[in-house]
């Protein structure tokens, strides 16, 4: 994640470089916070495919989408 973030200029290098280091430092945390990522991913991506067909989103993706934005 932390690669993707550097290389899309999501983040600055210094910062990559720093969370790169935490993630090393916890793995079990940064595996936590890639598996948040991966969830919140597949949400906007089953968000965008129920607009893409005219059908409302399920519930799950929505709660999954509310609480990524709610700890941001």
């Amino acid at each position: 994640l932390v690669d993707w973030a550097r290389e899309h200029r999501v983040v600055p290098a210094a910062a990559a470089d720093r969370l790169a280091a935490e993630a090393r430092q916890h793995p079990h945390r940064a595996a936590e916070v890639l598996a948040r990522a991966k969830a919140f991913r597949e949400a906007l991506n089953s968000l965008a495919g129920a607009i893409e067909h005219d059908r409302p989103p399920p519930p799950a993706v929505l709660a999954t989408i509310s609480e990524a934005l709610a700890a941001a």
